[in-house]
């Protein structure tokens, strides 16, 4: 359940990297067409931090929990920074500061089916546990939208940074989460 509700949050977070587009056109004024240019740079350039935040993952932290901890630490304060962006920032600016938890979200959502072997589950129930990971990992595909839709539509512009609160709520599941996967496994390599 932990490394489901570990992919739940990290391809939610990922998921919801496409409401930039629409928050820099609404909320930060930014034309259309300039705001679709920096989501193509956010959406594919962005695939090119994946491998990234397993290098970092593996030669740095030597724990996919850790590195996922906190790298959603990161994300959050990117999340609590753009909802204080100046109204007098310029759009460019704006526009290019969302790279960042983009970029941050992607090097995270790399690495997230790795979480698994410090979850330690037993290698006859792996396809099992994907599958249901999986199941649970992917369903804000299915919730999401309609929830931040419901923001947007009943607090228009400011439903933006419910969005972004949300969205930090749940890295602090993450986090919370990746601490409990780290403690159990030390318990579990203390025996």
């Amino acid at each position: 359940w932990l490394f489901a509700i570990v992919v739940m949050v990290g391809y939610g977070l990922y998921s919801s990297v496409a409401y930039f587009t629409p928050y820099l056109t609404a909320v930060k004024g930014i034309s259309i067409s300039d705001s679709g240019m920096v989501s193509i740079l956010r959406n594919n350039v962005s695939l090119l931090m994946a491998p990234i935040g397993g290098i970092i993952a593996d030669k740095v932290f030597k724990s996919t929990a850790k590195w996922i901890a906190v790298s959603m630490g990161i994300v959050a304060v990117l999340y609590i920074v753009c909802m204080m962006l100046p109204d007098s920032m310029s759009g460019s600016a704006a526009n290019a500061y969302t790279v960042l938890p983009s970029f941050m979200t992607m090097m995270m959502y790399g690495t997230l089916f790795s979480i698994m072997s410090e979850v330690k589950l037993p290698k006859v129930v792996t396809g099992t546990a994907i599958g249901l990971a999986s199941m649970i990992g992917y369903s804000p595909d299915f919730w999401y939208s309609p929830l931040f839709g419901h923001l947007i539509d009943a607090n228009g512009n400011a439903g933006y940074n419910m969005i972004f609160i949300f969205l930090i709520i749940t890295c602090i599941i993450g986090i919370i989460v990746c601490l409990i996967i780290l403690r159990n496994k030390k318990i579990n390599s203390n025996e």
